[in-house]
Parts: structure tokens; sequence; C-alpha cells
């Protein structure tokens, strides 16, 4: 809602003379959102503020402020310093431990403090999260088959980020200049201020509350659609540049279906730890019930 109603205000700033009706929908459209969000019978904010003066909820406590630097001790962290929470990115540790570590403490070095890295995890690996118990992968066999992923999705995140910086720097530049259709073409920064909303909200949410457990992808995947344009955006620009040389296509072919393959393993893993013994399943199927 905030991505498009600022995207309503950059449009009006290049409009001219529909400046005004531009800025009218950029004002109208969070309010009608929001009263619509708030007032329909299926929304329990309204509720949550009349007994708890609060509109969200969580069963969580938020935590202190972590520190700059340092490793300073938390409880299931998390978040033990900015530094190391958001200017890390813990690959070799990933490699290492490629499923989240469940301990109440752990080393510095692990990579369930690394905010990019858990992103990077739970993003790629189904059992990287290693929760809930039915998902838990109990012994190292498999981690070959996890490690894979995590080398080879280095590819794809790499186009990815690419994609995305050369977006946001495409907007900020076309912003400051009288380039209409250009800014046309970025779609009025939809989708560069999606990608920095919900990053920026999961971030914030790591900072605030600390624990590993907020620390996931899930929370940006509203998202995807523009990250799959980045993503796409970045893959034929490169190949662009070779289009006399087929090895490269041929390579980066190769590199993205072993990783698809490694993909598919992850999840037949999952599947048959589910269907082992069922356990799974039933667990799956009463909280369909009960809910």
């Amino acid at each position: 809602m905030i991505a498009i109603a600022l995207s309503f205000l950059v449009m009006a700033s290049k409009s001219g003379e529909k400046c005004k009706k531009q800025v009218f929908y950029s004002l109208i459209y969070p309010l009608l959102v929001c009263s619509f969000v708030i007032m329909t019978p299926l929304s329990q904010y309204l509720v949550n503020y009349q007994d708890y003066g609060y509109p969200i909820l969580l069963n969580i406590d938020r935590s202190p402020p972590p520190p700059i630097f340092g490793d300073v001790y938390y409880p299931y962290a998390g978040i033990v310093s900015i530094q190391d929470g958001f200017f890390t990115f813990k690959f070799t540790d990933l490699i290492n431990n490629p499923i989240t570590p469940l301990d109440e403490t752990v080393q510095p070095a692990s990579h369930r403090t690394s905010f990019w890295t858990r992103l990077y995890g739970s993003s790629n690996s189904l059992h990287f999260e290693n929760y809930p118990p039915s998902w838990r992968v109990l012994d190292k066999t498999h981690f070959w088959i996890f490690r894979g992923i995590f080398l080879l999705a280095i590819i794809p995140t790499l186009f990815l980020g690419t994609g995305a910086i050369k977006e946001i720097y495409d907007f900020i530049k076309v912003f400051f200049v009288k380039n209409t259709e250009k800014m046309r073409q970025l779609s009025y920064g939809l989708f560069a201020l999606v990608l920095l909303g919900y990053v920026s909200f999961a971030a914030l949410y790591a900072y605030q509350y600390r624990t590993y457990s907020v620390m996931k992808a899930v929370f940006i995947y509203p998202g995807i659609i523009a990250y799959a344009s980045f993503g796409a955006a970045a893959i034929n620009a490169f190949l662009g540049q070779y289009d006399d040389k087929k090895w490269h296509r041929w390579f980066v072919t190769i590199l993205i279906t072993l990783l698809i393959m490694f993909y598919i393993a992850d999840a037949y893993i999952l599947y048959l730890n589910l269907t082992q013994d069922q356990s799974g399943l039933y667990i799956l199927i009463d909280r369909l019930q009960y809910k």
C-alpha cells in the first residue's frame, strides 16, 4: 500500500497538468485501503485495539536494542549486534552447517546471527529453518544436497541483487531529471519501492525482536514478482553481452538446471520425512481441523 501510494506521488511529480489529480489518488488510496482492512468483519484490528490497546499482537516481547559492535549474549539470538547482524554474510559457516542450530546459545561465527545469511538460507532450502519438528533432518546424510543448493543459488542471487541495485539506481537517477518515458518504464519506482519496503520491514522486525526465529525470507515473499523481474532483466543483460558466445548461455542454463534438481531433491526429502510414519501428515491434518 505504501509503495503504491508513493508511486502515485512520483507519477504526480512527473505528470505536469495532472499533478493535482495524481496527488489526490496518492492520498485517497491508502485511506481507502486502511478503512477497508480495518472495518471488514474478518479483521481483528479493532477488536485487538479495544481489548489490548494495540491493533497488531505478537506472542513475543520486544527486545532491548542491540549494540552497534561486539557479540553481546542474547537468548536464542538472532541479532547480537548491528555490525554482526546486518553487515555480514556468513557463507562459510552456512556451507559447514546448512541448517539452523536450535540451541539457546550459538558461537559468534554462526550464520544464525546474520540477517542476510538467514534470508538467503530460508529462501533457498525447505530444511534450513529446521522447523517444525516433523520437518527436521535428524542426521547429516542429506547435508550435501543443502550445501549444493547454497553453492548454486549464488548465481541467481547475484543476478537478482545486480538487477535490484540497477533498478533502484535508475529510479533515483531518473527521479531527478525530467524523463517521463523512462520513469514510466520503471513503473514510477513501484518495484524498487516494494523491494526496499519489504526488506526494510524484515530488517526492522529482526532489529526489534532479535531472536533467530523472526529472521526469515517469508516476510519479503509478497514482492516476489518484483524480484523475479530484477533477476530476469539482469540475466537478459548478461546474456545479451555474449550473443556470439553460446557457452555462456549453456553455462548459466546448466547451473540453474542443477539448482532446480537440488530444489526437487530438497522437497522430496521433506516428502519422505512426512510420509515415513505419517506423523507429519497427521500433525498437519490436526492443525487444519483445529483451525
